[in-house]
């Protein structure tokens, strides 16, 4: 039998209609070799008998709510496709962001994770182009991606201690450590659909808590990394504030008020000068280093940060590279 090029894997739970929305995005839509799984955590609100009925989907379910972590796990052991990719059933892939996702990991071996840029189409956030900022590390977060599955396997998956929320930075923060790099699509690849009406929604309260939870979790599990100075003391606040920063941002908005857009010429618009100056590890020159190229945010931590963490462990990228002697600087980049 062939080997699919991609495994899109949803995880869902009582959204029949959103689910149905995202579904229809990709059924008869994504060109590659490619299976759609669908774990389910127990609807009863008609999702089960709808996917029952559509052959082009595999289903697996679970009993009850364990957590996406888990959930997802379970079916990323058993794949045997090239790529995988995660979804919310939320989310609306946009037309052929999958398949350029896949063409960008088939061209550069050396890229582990092509966050695929997602936008809030509803909601509070919906004004912002695109989601994503970063965490305590410098890290851009990657709400959904799509790596390699035997590199997705080799980490273990979503680490389970996070259970829900944090899932995808952490993930994201195991692909660099592993000497890999991390990319962005320079097109939206998801619209974000924001179901208000979900209890996950309006408990507000409590999606803070995990929240919080998450990001203690990820400082205490990436402490060394986040006290790296490489490049300086890492100071969020101060780099959001920067003078560069702020004059471009400054005269983005003036030409604007003058009816000029300033992004038309540099493909660039204002969140990702903010990105660009916010986040660790990305050269300030990506976006010329980047021309002409579906991807920008190119993210890579150096060998010599690496070496200095000692997360080469066995098994890592970087410790073969390092055993068989073709290590090289090539990630030591950064200005």
């Amino acid at each position: 039998m062939e080997q699919k090029q991609l495994s899109i894997v949803i995880g869902t739970y009582n959204r029949l209609g959103l689910l149905q929305q995202c579904l229809n995005s990709l059924i008869g839509k994504v060109r590659v070799k490619h299976e759609i799984v669908v774990v389910d955590a127990g609807s009863s609100d008609g999702t089960l008998d709808y996917l029952k009925g559509l052959q082009a989907i595999r289903l697996i379910s679970d009993e009850g709510l364990i957590g996406q972590a888990q959930s997802l796990n379970r079916v990323f052991r058993t794949l045997k496709s090239k790529y995988v990719c995660w979804l919310s059933d939320d989310n609306v892939a946009q037309p052929g962001m999958l398949d350029r996702a896949v063409a960008i990991l088939e061209r550069n071996p050396t890229i582990g994770l092509v966050s695929l840029k997602v936008k809030d189409v509803s909601g509070p956030f919906a004004e912002l182009e695109y989601l994503g900022g970063t965490w305590p590390s410098g890290i851009l977060n990657c709400n959904q991606g799509m790596l390699p599955v035997k590199l997705m396997q080799r980490l273990g998956g979503f680490d389970e201690q996070f259970r829900d929320y944090g899932i995808d930075i952490d993930l994201t923060t195991r692909v660099l450590l592993a000497g890999y790099r991390v990319v962005y699509t320079k097109r939206i690849a998801i619209h974000h659909i924001r179901d208000h009406d979900t209890e996950s929604w309006t408990d507000s309260e409590g999606r803070m808590q995990k929240m919080k939870m998450a990001k203690k979790l990820y400082e205490q599990k990436f402490e060394t990394l986040i006290k790296s100075e490489f490049d300086g003391p890492y100071n969020k606040l101060e780099r959001k504030h920067s003078p560069q920063l702020r004059n471009i941002l400054l005269f983005y908005r003036r030409a604007r008020n003058r009816g000029i857009r300033i992004e038309k010429w540099t493909g660039l618009v204002e969140r990702d000068w903010k990105n660009l100056f916010i986040a660790r590890f990305v050269s300030k020159w990506d976006f010329l280093k980047n021309v002409g190229r579906p991807y920008y945010f190119t993210q890579s931590i150096p060998n010599s940060v690496l070496e200095e963490l000692e997360v080469s462990a066995p098994g890592s990228e970087l410790h073969q590279k390092k055993e068989n002697g073709t290590l090289s600087p090539q990630n030591d980049i950064f200005p």
